[in-house]
């Protein structure tokens, strides 16, 4: 796929990372980590190529308005978990 849209920015990469420890086959603690970057930034400065045709409207205002949320995104988690 190319280009951008609502959950897709062509270029953008991941880099996930996770641990994992057990303590006497009853508590398990786990931590992850994801960072997303690169991609390309979408944004309302875009200049149009020459010739184009460009009509302002809600629906282009808005796409120009946002940047895909993958394209900074960062998440940690962390789960404890007790077996009895």
């Amino acid at each position: 796929m190319q280009g951008v849209g609502p959950n897709f920015n062509q270029g953008v990469k991941s880099l996930s990372g996770g641990v994992s420890w057990d303590y006497q086959r009853k508590w398990l603690v786990d931590a992850q980590y994801t960072n997303f970057f690169g991609g390309r930034t979408y944004c309302g400065t875009d200049v149009p190529p020459p010739g184009a045709v460009v009509t302002p409207g809600p629906v282009r205002e808005l796409l120009l308005e946002r940047q895909p949320p993958s394209r900074t995104a960062t998440f940690y988690s962390i789960s404890v978990s007790y077996s009895f």
